[in-house]
């Protein structure tokens, strides 16, 4: 009931700001439905200033390098999370269409507010229901309390409110959703009947639809599996597996296939690269632990006294972790114009459990520090998110902890007020605000 309460207070939160990459995730869904093609050119042209830059030239022609062999425009972002805001477009869709019947001068082009709103919407559901599911899923091991402050410290001091609430066409809460899923079906006891080895692989499918990240997802199933006595059972989970896994990719392989010409180039210019996992973990260029550092004590809550309670659970989420890790190590993952790691979003419901297991592990007045640490964890993290989203710190590449750490004390807080009036009132300047800094680090030469 709390954390529904707290969603339901939260919405006003929720800003359809179409930026960077969430351009392309969107087009999927609105080019289909709004112009019924994937001819992706009229999309872009909509984009924000700096993405526009990126896909034409000087003269607003399209980049020679941003068409296709097929003669559409490049869309290499997945088409999963598209997949699941459909539901929530075409509902929009409805009501603008009766709108417009009753005089209300919505523009039925997929851009107008109600569309980007319901989008938004979704995306913001989708986060939180990957935090109850975690929340249900730490209840069953550990007592509500601590599955509570697991849910509550995740929430406000990683990246995952940036992409729920703030740049909600980016689809890692999605995937967090899915991989919530993924770890509910997956952790039910008992025998596994038929159906829910199709469902876990049509998840796994989709999974891989909404980033190449997520499916280290699919890795529950699979675990699954390897724990079946016979080969038979086994032989039967992975066609069941693998009859579903290409139903959850649907959306993908034909996006694909008709813009690329094939169902299996995703548009991505994948190449192996040297691991440089200090940088990912711990570096100034967006390391995870440096940048959102409750998913380093949420790690250890797993491998130490999670791995004491429910061994089983410890490994599959360990296992989960290092295949992401995997794919953002030696692929061409980078983190770009990002809130921390992005890529690890899609862990968010193993960091509740994770944080939930180290809450429950203390006794006494360890419990009470361990909550005043969260709340300035929280705090933190927000002041941090704010700078990188107002320009006080760069958005690509390594940033100054001393400016980072200054900032926190004095500027962020002082211009946090200014922004968040203008976030009540006038949403629309704040947004250009944040264009004309992008554009002005662009044509600086800066990140």
């Amino acid at each position: 009931m709390v954390l529904c309460l707290l969603f339901l207070v939260s919405i006003p939160a929720i800003t359809p700001y179409l930026r960077g990459d969430g351009n392309g995730y969107y087009a999927w869904v609105r080019s289909a439905v709004i112009d019924g093609d994937l001819h992706f050119e009229n999309e872009y042209r909509r984009a924000d200033p700096a993405f526009r830059t990126e896909m034409f030239d000087e003269k607003g022609e399209l980049r020679r390098e941003k068409r296709t062999s097929t003669g559409h425009v490049d869309d290499h972002w997945g088409v999963g999370a598209a997949a699941l805001w459909s539901p929530f477009f075409l509902v929009a869709h409805a009501v603008v269409t009766v709108a417009r019947a009753a005089g209300i001068h919505w523009q039925a082009d997929g851009f107008s507010l109600p569309y980007r709103w319901a989008c938004a919407f979704g995306t913001a559901l989708f986060g939180f229901l990957s935090l109850l599911i975690a929340y249900q899923l730490a209840r069953r091991r550990l007592s509500d309390g601590a599955a509570l402050v697991g849910v509550l410290v995740v929430w406000g001091a990683s990246s995952l409110f940036v992409y729920q609430y703030l740049l909600p066409f980016w689809p890692f809460a999605s995937a967090a959703f899915v991989g919530a899923l993924l770890l509910l079906l997956w952790d039910r006891p008992g025998p596994i009947p038929p159906l829910r080895w199709l469902v876990m692989g049509v998840l796994a499918g989709l999974a891989f639809a909404i980033h190449p990240v997520a499916v280290a997802w699919a890795v529950l199933p699979l675990l699954a599996v390897v724990r079946l006595p016979g080969l038979r059972a086994k032989a039967s989970a992975l066609g069941l597996l693998a009859l579903g896994a290409p139903l959850g990719a649907a959306p993908q392989l034909l996006g694909k296939a008709i813009v690329y010409g094939s169902p299996f180039t995703s548009g991505y210019d994948v190449k192996l690269r040297e691991p440089q996992l200090f940088r990912i973990l711990f570096g100034a260029n967006h390391g995870l632990f440096s940048w959102t550092p409750i998913a380093f004590i949420a790690l250890v809550g797993i491998v130490w006294p999670l791995w004491r309670r429910d061994r089983r659970l410890a490994q599959a989420l360990i296992t989960v972790f290092l295949a992401m890790l995997v794919v953002i190590t030696f692929f061409q993952l980078h983190e770009q114009s990002s809130y921390g790691n992005r890529f690890f979003v899609a862990f968010t419901p193993g960091f509740v459990i994770g944080a939930a297991s180290v809450y429950e592990s203390l006794r006494g007045h360890w419990r009470r520090v361990a909550v005043a640490i969260g709340v300035l964890a929280v705090a933190w993290n927000v002041l941090f998110a704010f700078q990188w989203a107002w320009g006080m710190t760069r958005k690509q590449g390594p940033v100054h902890w001393s400016t980072v750490v200054s900032n926190q004390f004095t500027r962020a807080p002082r211009e946090l007020v200014h922004a968040a009036r203008l976030f009540v009132t006038d949403r629309g300047a704040l947004i250009h605000h944040v264009q004309q800094v992008d554009l002005e680090r662009r044509r600086a030469g800066v990140p």
